[in-house]
């Protein structure tokens, strides 16, 4: 990007470490999705972007500023109802990347989506509803058969750009979380 963008749609998100983002690609091959979005957890989906994007970057890093990298945790398979979207939610770490959500969704970052903000990983899709059961159980055989680590540390999230939702997303700007003790993330992650 040559400029700074002062239209579009902003997002922000976390990608998934290797091997699991490898992984979950892979499912979406098998189950021939046309999904084709980096695996990623959503903290701000898409939303019209209203300032310039170095008042976005402020807005974020300050709000991120006092928050420590945490554990997440992948569990079973399930779908959106409304959307036929197999997704993988997340259990341990929900609440803070519902926190977090909360507290960036504010002021000129502000956005009411039509569905309710659920800590997920897209895994693929949308697809029909007659095709879902045997799509959902194939997605489960292949999540059950991983050997994938279902947690990992969140310790960066990226901002990113694109004129309109077709278009292609590109990064503006990564931030990193506080950086907490090994032991700490360990324990956190084996909470159940």
């Amino acid at each position: 990007m040559t400029k700074m963008p002062d239209s579009g749609l902003i997002a922000l998100v976390c990608y998934l470490p290797e091997p699991l983002n490898t992984t979950l690609q892979s499912f979406r091959e098998v189950l021939k999705s046309s999904y084709s979005a980096l695996p990623h957890i959503t903290i701000l989906p898409p939303r019209p972007l209203r300032v310039g994007i170095e008042s976005v970057k402020e807005l974020i890093a300050g709000t991120l500023a006092p928050h420590p990298e945490f554990v997440v945790e992948l569990t079973e398979l399930l779908s959106f109802p409304a959307t036929n979207v197999p997704y993988l939610p997340v259990d341990s770490g929900s609440d803070v990347l519902s926190q977090l959500q909360l507290a960036l969704n504010t002021g000129e970052l502000s956005y009411r989506k039509a569905y309710d903000f659920t800590p997920h990983v897209t895994v693929a899709g949308p697809f029909e509803t007659e095709a879902l059961p045997t799509l959902l159980e194939q997605a489960n055989e292949l999540w059950n058969g991983s050997d994938s680590d279902r947690s990992f540390p969140v310790r960066e999230l990226v901002l990113l750009w694109t004129e309109n939702d077709a278009s292609g997303w590109e990064p503006l700007r990564s931030f990193t979380l506080q950086s907490v003790g090994r032991e700490l993330l360990a324990t956190a992650g084996n909470r159940t």
